[in-house]
Parts: C-alpha cells; sequence; structure tokens
C-alpha cells in the first residue's frame, strides 16, 4: 500500500477546488445565488432601502449612500444588496 504524503493531499484538494470551479471558468454555472432574508434581517434591509431610496429623492445622496452601503455590509449577497449597489452606480454616474 502506497503512503499518502502531505504533497499528494495538497495536489488532490487543489484539483478538487480547481475542477469545482471549471464550471464557472467555463460559464456553466454564472448564475449568482442569493441568499434569502426573513424577520427582522428582511424588514431592516428594507427599511434602509426606503430610507435611502426617500433620501435620493430630496438629493441628499451622501446620506443615502451610507444606506445603500449599509445593506451591501449587512446583507452581502441578497437581492437587496444588489439592488442597493445598482443605486450606487447610478448616484455615482449622476454625481460625475
Amino acid at each position: 500500500m502506497k503512503k499518502v504524503t502531505r504533497t499528494m493531499v495538497i495536489f488532490a484538494l487543489a484539483g478538487a477546488i480547481l475542477v469545482s470551479n471549471l464550471g464557472c471558468i467555463m460559464g456553466t454555472q454564472n448564475r449568482v445565488k442569493y441568499r434569502e432574508l426573513a424577520g427582522k434581517q428582511k424588514a431592516q434591509a428594507e427599511e434602509w432601502l426606503h430610507s435611502a431610496n426617500l433620501l435620493c429623492n430630496v438629493k441628499d445622496y451622501n446620506f443615502a449612500l451610507e444606506y445603500y452601503k449599509k445593506v451591501i455590509t449587512y446583507y452581502p449577497y441578497t437581492e437587496y444588496a444588489k439592488k442597493a449597489q445598482a443605486k450606487i452606480i447610478e448616484i455615482e454616474k449622476m454625481t460625475d
């Protein structure tokens, strides 16, 4: 029986990671999975987005950006973060 060395384990792990990421590299798994929020987290994310949108309506972009960034920081990989990022890009285009 062949002895398994640390190097062999490292190469096996690297190969497994490469194979698992190969779908992404080849574009077969390019769909982003967003996590779902519920309860207090969902309410908080919605409240921050709503507040930021109201601030945009009155052209207080700096304060609105703070709320959008909070959504992204506290609730990454959610639809709320995606919406917040889109609004940030929109604000940056308007204020340039």
